[in-house]
């Protein structure tokens, strides 16, 4: 198991939360790629969601990052949470430990935010492995369900090669002003998995601030480690969180999401979830 440094700086600008539950092999790569292709100047605070791998023994060759360990798994939106209170970086990364940075990936991520105060959180172009794309920025339907815009389309075209307002950036790679992540309460945590991200784009936007894209670099993002056993787990995952999105801020017509969700069959159990 190879070490990983990961800078100890004093001041830091950025904060790097991330959150692991087990898939060593790929959150040694993210972070192989975060310290190769990052200048010195942030920290890396890691919440671990009681990984079973070999996960926290990989942490401990990361020399300089804070861990934090959860003895059960919290879920995603409460583990960012906890890394955010440790944080000291007037700027917030959040990153997955399946996303792999690129040469040169921070500085147009930080331009934005150091020279347009409007803009609260800005995202790369998120790439699958084969250079298609996978995410730039997204689109909230009414209904809340969401559509990554450019989704498998070649990264060249012109389209996803401006900048622009986002309804929605995903917390894979989001760097956020760390005030105004303040300001919404960071992330809402009735969300165990899914949709916390969506819900945090849109409480920063309800205050009027701005969520931004920018395709001047590029993050590639395995996304869907799940296997094929887990499907059923993470599509019930999934419908959860997007009721729960829905009811908070659609509430008049939720009860018709329901409804609808019932007649299909997809209508997700009261009980607590506790998935990956």
């Amino acid at each position: 198991m190879r070490r990983l440094a990961v800078p100890r700086a004093e001041a830091p600008d950025v904060s790097v939360l991330m959150v692991t539950f087990n898939a060593w092999e790929w959150t040694e790569r993210a972070l192989a790629a975060l310290v190769e292709h990052t200048d010195p100047f942030y920290e890396l605070i890691v919440t671990d969601n009681a990984s079973e791998d070999g996960t926290l023994a990989g942490l401990e060759s990361v020399d300089g990052a804070t861990v934090l360990r959860n003895p059960t798994n919290l879920g995603f939106g409460p583990a960012v949470n906890q890394a955010a209170l440790h944080a000291r970086a007037p700027h917030l990364l959040l990153l997955n430990t399946d996303a792999l940075v690129q040469p040169g990936w921070l500085p147009p991520l930080r331009n934005i935010l150091d020279h347009e105060p409007d803009v609260a959180a800005v995202a790369p172009r998120l790439l699958h492995l084969d250079g298609t794309v996978q995410e730039a920025g997204s689109i909230v339907w009414g209904d809340g369900e969401v559509w990554p815009y450019g989704a498998g389309q070649q990264a060249d075209r012109p389209e996803f090669r401006f900048r622009r307002d986002v309804d929605y950036a995903s917390a894979a790679c989001l760097l956020v002003r760390r005030t105004d992540a303040e300001a919404v309460g960071f992330f809402d945590e009735r969300y165990f998995m899914y949709c916390e991200d969506v819900d945090f784009c849109a409480a920063i936007r309800r205050r009027g601030g701005r969520v931004y894209f920018t395709p001047a670099t590029d993050v590639i993002h395995l996304k869907g480690r799940a296997g094929a056993a887990d499907r059923r787990a993470v599509d019930l995952s999934y419908r959860r969180a997007h009721l729960a999105f829905y009811e908070k801020h659609h509430p008049n017509w939720a009860p018709f999401l329901r409804m609808y969700l019932a007649i299909q069959g997809k209508l997700p159990p009261k009980s607590a979830d506790k998935s990956g």
